[in-house]
């Protein structure tokens, strides 16, 4: 389980590193930066796919360990 749990810790990560992003978009619009939001919101669709590959990850074990299935959203 502590494979587990480390997914878990992983996930929660990015999701608060996405968060962070979205705020540093919300500023650079603010300041008119326009080139440094269209970096930031191609690190955000990264942090996207990695968020959606540890959704797949975590839910594959626990299919692995037969508990229940949890919708990915």
């Amino acid at each position: 389980m502590k494979v587990q749990h480390s997914i878990e810790r992983e996930i929660e990560v990015v999701e608060n590193l996405i968060d962070q992003l979205n705020k540093c978009v919300m500023i650079f619009r603010h300041s008119k930066n326009f080139k440094e939001i269209k970096n930031t919101k191609n690190d955000i669709k990264k942090c996207k796919v990695e968020l959606k590959r540890l959704y797949e990850l975590k839910h594959a074990e626990k299919n692995d360990l037969g508990e229940t299935n949890d919708a990915f959203f």
